[in-house]
C-alpha cells in the first residue's frame, strides 16, 4: 500500500477479496486527487475511513461492503460533489444516522443494509 501512496496518476483502487487487516492509513488521503474508484470490499478493514477520502474531488464510487468499519461516517464525505455510489453495507458502523446526504447531489445508490445504527 505504501507504494500507491505516490501514484498520482491513478483513477481506480481495487483491492477487494484480499484479507486485508487493521484500519486505512491516514495516508491514503495523498493518493492521486484524479481517483475516481474505491473498491476494497470483503477485507477485515476495521476503524474509520479516514477524513482524507474527502480530498478525491473526481471520486463517484467508494466500496466498502464487508469490512469491519466501526466509526461514524466522516462529514467530509459529504463533501465530495461527483459521488453517486455509496457502499458500506455488511460494516459494524454504529449511531442514529450516518450523515446527511441532502448536499450530495449525483448519489443515487445508498447501501448501508446489515450494520448498527440506533
Amino acid at each position: 500500500m505504501h507504494l500507491l501512496l505516490h501514484r498520482r496518476d491513478l483513477i481506480e483502487l481495487q483491492l477487494s477479496g484480499n484479507e486485508l487487516e487493521g484500519p486505512f492509513l491516514d495516508s491514503v488521503g495523498n493518493l492521486s486527487i484524479h481517483l475516481h474508484k474505491i473498491i476494497a470490499a470483503s477485507n477485515y478493514i476495521g476503524g474509520a475511513i479516514p477524513v482524507g477520502f474527502g480530498n478525491f474531488s473526481s471520486l463517484f464510487l467508494i466500496d466498502l461492503r464487508s469490512n469491519e468499519l466501526d466509526r461514524d461516517i466522516p462529514v467530509a464525505i459529504t463533501r465530495l460533489d461527483m459521488l453517486q455510489v455509496l457502499f458500506m453495507a455488511g460494516n459494524k458502523i454504529r449511531g442514529a444516522n450516518p450523515f446527511d446526504v441532502g448536499e450530495m447531489a449525483y448519489l443515487y445508490i445508498l447501501g448501508f443494509e446489515a450494520n448498527q445504527f440506533l
